[in-house]
């Protein structure tokens, strides 16, 4: 189960010791089940480690009750994994939503509103006082 592969910029003594932990959730079977159990007799340091991943995954194991799963659920699974009856999973797709298009829209309208009604209430353009007759096309100005 676990594998040896360290990366190359951590030291031998930083490498978690992963069957320790693999022993203690119960994932070893047959031969690197009596392997780890052989080494934990040996080696005192992996039996330490064992029991200190037993107790802190304890806490986990505390928090949620123990639960059999329903009858035939293993042997299905064991049918579907890489058998003829495996099913691939259709990709989910996301619901669309309409926030964006909605927000959008009404943004728009908020904005044409006030655009119009602006123009509704707008003042014609105010003549000036002290225009020259030329920029009034030779009309006398308005007082």
């Amino acid at each position: 189960m676990s594998d040896d592969i360290a990366p190359d910029d951590i030291s031998g003594d930083d490498i978690p010791d992963m069957a320790a932990a693999e022993l203690a959730l119960g994932l070893l079977e047959g031969e690197e089940r009596a392997h780890a159990l052989r080494r934990m007799l040996a080696e005192h340091g992996f039996a330490q480690e064992v029991e200190r991943w037993r107790a802190h995954l304890a806490q986990l194991f505390d928090l949620w009750p123990a639960m059999d799963a329903p009858p035939g659920v293993l042997g299905r699974v064991e049918r579907t994994i890489d058998g003829p009856e495996a099913v691939t999973a259709a990709p989910v797709m996301a619901k669309p939503s309409l926030f964006w298009p909605v927000a959008a829209g009404l943004s728009s309208a908020r904005f044409r509103f006030r655009v119009l009604r602006r123009s509704q209430y707008r003042s014609p353009p105010r003549t000036c006082r002290y225009c020259s007759p030329l920029s009034t096309g030779g009309r006398p100005a308005r007082q």
